[in-house]
């Protein structure tokens, strides 16, 4: 074999190992479901970049003329540049972070591996080995599915749920979409592969696949997959015979009647067993899911308007969520908008889109040109865009779903290129072919350096953060150690562990037998790395926010950190100014300075902003209760018990409030009718009932509730009987005075 067919051997093996990257998980780093996948694929890539190469110059040829998935391709890379560069944090669009490890790197080795495809997938046989190979992954990733069903605890299955399944990509909106491919990629196998045992196989497997689907009750892909059906029996029909019709019509109309029953029976009991179908049977707008949905693409849409030729740059989203975000949703911190269209409006601005709808398009267009060849295999493509791209409208891409869709769009030029002669290639130039070792070994080099930035430091970063956060409770000061070798690392994951630093740090400052002079030297170095992200990102609300509140926190030790932690937001509440917390915080700051007037002005401005959140309640009620504004706080204190379903948690809060003013008839209510009956095997419970009726003057009503509850608790007698001796002797004492 000569060193061609060693190199192509080489990138056709690589290409089909990629795919088996969403198989890895390991709690062995920060986003176990997402860091070793993305580290194995960039591995990889490196390694292809290098090898694909060298295979071109020994070809003599690059194949992509005219080819204009690739154009397309380079088109949205160079728009997605041009957002960078004028975008509003470069190194972020550049290197992304831990949690997506998307942004620019990845972008650019998504493309290298559509054109290493196809370089070297250039016939039918290649082919199916390259989309068993996808199968084979699938299969591997769908039966760690069936485990987490099971139960089943091991390192392979580290979570989720059995009810809404998401095997190893962690999230179960993730995993079917991945299913969702690899489905279409076993039914393109059945039509191309003429072997009946394998047919049935990838028939077997396409089931299992739909199955999955099911028992991660998402309703994106399931939605994409019912369109997509009705796409492709409206394009098979025209070249169907009568039978074919009648057969597709029946299929069709099943599954209308279908949606209409299951929409009709919503509400019935049977339904509600199935999670699954009680998921789409109940869509609806005031469902939380759809609800904030439709929430966050209004907040995205107006994000758009604000800078709608370049957008804010890949990666960049939370920015303009953050600057027109909307404190009726759910969900505090997004950074995507869960819609494929709005997501790149936002990214790239209106020229990112338009880059982004010509790869579908012009996807789009190879397979219809494919019917002239072969009609059902172009039915099947378009159905799988369709599927792809209606889903996509309700969430968005990871690495999961962006490897079968490269291999979706290597598959579409495939098509239309198989017969075409090497002479439509660009030939490569001789010079190139004299230095080819050369060309090699300085890619070697760069590769080599660009590793170390990439996936290697990295890793290492975040493996030593996951070891800070593990010995967080028990060994601080190593943990310290550990967060303080991460960071230095100087890595695009030094954000997010930053967050876990500055969480260790409130945890420790307010752990009163931590030693002080311990507190100080964690307190001084996670404020010194948090301000060194505010200096090149200044309008991250979300870090300002975890900064602002440390210093409240050490405002315990050192008082002057309250005015700090004012300085530090107040300015920047314009930058999000719907933003509940920011008042929130910036008002704390000001009680904690005996400032009521401008907390309170604070706190009222947010009220004004909505009274949909329960929290505007809590926070402004926690205001008149501490300022004794008894009227503003019954009349609060009706309004948002009546209006949100307030668990006991919330209603002992509320009883609280009553009580501080003075309503006492009221908060004993509360307590006894509701808390208590909701929380009976909580002590604090009781005795917040006794401190009612001990307000009232009822010393013998509360020794007797006491003793009520000695009865079905009797494991608390130690502290009750210590408690109802402390009240008899206050009563008595009380009484003692009365009579004098």
């Amino acid at each position: 074999m000569n060193t061609k067919n060693i190199l192509k051997r080489i990138l056709q093996a690589g290409s089909a190992l990629i795919l088996f990257a969403p198989t890895l998980i390991s709690s062995e780093y920060l986003f176990p479901y997402i860091h070793l996948k993305n580290m194995s694929f960039r591995l990889i890539i490196s390694v292809l970049i290098v090898v694909g190469v060298w295979y071109v110059i020994e070809q003599g040829s690059i194949k992509g003329k005219k080819n204009y998935i690739l154009y397309s391709l380079g088109t949205l890379y160079l728009v997605f540049i041009l957002a960078t560069i004028f975008g509003i944090n470069p190194y972020n669009s550049w290197w992304s972070n831990y949690e997506r490890m998307d942004g620019m790197i990845t972008i650019g080795f998504l493309i290298l591996y559509f054109w290493v495809i196809m370089q070297v997938f250039t016939t039918k046989a290649e082919w199916l080995w390259l989309l068993r190979a996808s199968l084979a992954a699938a299969f591997l990733v769908a039966i760690n599915g069936v485990m987490q069903i099971n139960g089943v605890d091991n390192k392979w299955v580290t979570g989720g749920s059995n009810i809404r399944i998401s095997a190893t990509i962690g999230n179960a909106a993730f995993f079917a979409s991945y299913l969702m491919f690899n489905l279409f990629f076993a039914g393109i196998l059945v039509y191309l592969d003429k072997i009946n045992w394998r047919r049935i196989l990838y028939a077997g497997l396409g089931l299992f696949y739909l199955i999955m689907i099911y028992y991660s009750g998402t309703r994106g892909p399931i939605v994409g997959l019912i369109v997509s059906l009705f796409v492709m029996g409206g394009l098979y029909w025209f070249k169907s015979n009568n039978k074919q019709k009648g057969i597709i019509s029946a299929v069709l109309l099943v599954i209308i009647f279908s949606g209409l029953f299951l929409y009709s029976a919503r509400d019935s009991e049977w339904i509600k067993k199935y999670h699954a179908f009680d998921r789409i049977a109940n869509i609806s707008l005031t469902d939380a899911t759809t609800y904030d949905r439709f929430l966050t693409w209004q907040t995205s849409w107006q994000s758009f308007l604000d800078r709608p030729i370049l957008g804010y740059g890949p990666e960049n989203y939370r920015y303009g969520f953050n600057k027109y975000y909307n404190p009726n949703i759910h969900e505090q911190w997004f950074d995507r908008a869960h819609n494929v269209i709005l997501d790149y409006l936002n990214i790239g601005g209106a020229p990112g889109l338009l880059a982004y709808l010509m790869v579908l398009l012009a996807t789009l267009y190879y397979f219809w040109q494919a019917r002239k060849k072969d009609y059902l295999l172009s039915v099947l493509g378009i159905g799988l865009l369709t599927a792809y791209f209606i889903q996509n409208l309700f969430v968005f891409d990871t690495l999961n779903s962006y490897l079968p869709f490269i291999l979706l769009l290597s598959f579409a030029a495939w098509l239309n290129f198989k017969d075409e002669e090497e002479a439509d290639d660009w030939q490569v130039v001789n010079i190139f072919k004299v230095g080819k070792y050369f060309i090699v070994g300085v890619l070697v080099l760069i590769v080599w350096i660009s590793a170390n930035n990439s996936f290697i430091k990295p890793a290492k970063a975040n493996l030593l953060a996951i070891k800070a956060y593990t010995r967080t409770v028990k060994n601080p000061e190593k943990a310290l150690e550990y967060f303080s070798e991460a960071l230095d690392m100087n890595t695009y994951g030094n954000r997010e562990i930053m967050m876990q630093l500055s969480n260790f740090s409130s945890q420790i400052i307010k752990n009163k037998q931590a030693p002080v002079d311990f507190k100080k030297k964690l307190f001084d170095y996670t404020r010194q790395q948090m301000l060194s992200i505010l200096e090149y990102s200044s309008e991250d609300i979300q870090f300002r926010l975890m900064l602002a509140s440390l210093y409240q926190n050490y405002a315990s030790i050192d008082s002057s950190y309250v005015e700090k932690s004012i300085k530090l937001l107040e300015p920047h509440i314009k930058d999000s100014p719907r933003r509940l917390e920011l008042y929130y915080v910036v008002a704390q700051g000001y009680l904690m300075l005996n400032d009521t007037a401008k907390a309170t002005e604070l706190l009222e401005h947010a009220f004004s902003i909505t009274t949909k959140h329960p929290g505007v309640y809590v926070n402004i009620l926690n205001l008149y209760s501490r300022t004794g504004q008894q009227a503003e706080v019954l009349k609060l204190g009706r309004e948002y018990y009546e209006k949100f379903e307030l668990d006991a948690n919330r209603l002992r809060q509320l009883a609280e409030f009553y009580f501080v003013v003075g309503f006492y008839q009221e908060s004993g209510e509360l307590l006894a009718n509701e808390v208590i009956p909701a929380q009976p095997d909580n002590l604090q419970n009781y005795a917040a009932l006794s401190s009612v009726y001990i307000a009232l003057n009822d010393y013998d009503g509360a020794i007797d509730m006491l003793k009520q509850v000695l009865v079905s608790h009797p494991d608390w007698a130690e502290k009750i009987h210590s408690y109802i001796d402390q009240l008899e002797a206050e009563r008595d004492a009380k009484a003692g005075e009365d009579i004098k």
